[in-house]
């Protein structure tokens, strides 16, 4: 038990707070390339593009049948995928199309909340949370 504690106890200072520290090498799938779900992501991003927005994406497991790799792949292209904004995941909806929303400030342009909110596929809208009655200063 001693040679183990000794395994995983850094020196203070050599690894920061909330830090990943890896105890053994990379991990490799056999006949799976590193780059594969690049490749998937890639082929995926093209396709989705001709998609309207809200549109649901296939599984993971459908996709990595279509593929023919494993679901570690398909999840890593789908999360590649989110990360370019590409799709949006609901927990217990599923993965849907997304668009990249470009909020543009300039001079000749001025910001506009409802135009984004709208964008983005929702409706704008003010709720009132509460009146009060107040008396004229005069």
């Amino acid at each position: 038990m001693k040679q183990l504690s000794r395994l995983f106890t850094f020196p203070v200072g050599l690894v920061g707070h909330r830090q990943v520290v890896r105890t053994s090498g990379p991990i490799t799938v056999p006949g799976v390339s590193a780059t594969r779900y690049l490749e998937i992501a890639e082929r995926l991003s093209a396709e989705l593009a001709e998609c309207a927005r809200g549109t649901r994406v296939a599984s993971e497991a459908e996709i990595a049948r279509r593929f023919g790799v494993g679901r570690v792949a398909a999840r890593a292209a789908v999360q590649e995928l989110e990360r370019r904004f590409v799709v949006r995941r609901t927990q217990g909806s599923g993965t849907f199309v997304n668009r990249r929303i470009d909020y543009v400030i300039s001079r000749s342009v001025p910001p506009s909340w409802s135009a984004t909110i709208a964008a983005a596929g929702a409706t704008p809208r003010a709720l009132v949370k509460s009146v009060r009655p107040r008396t004229s200063p005069r």
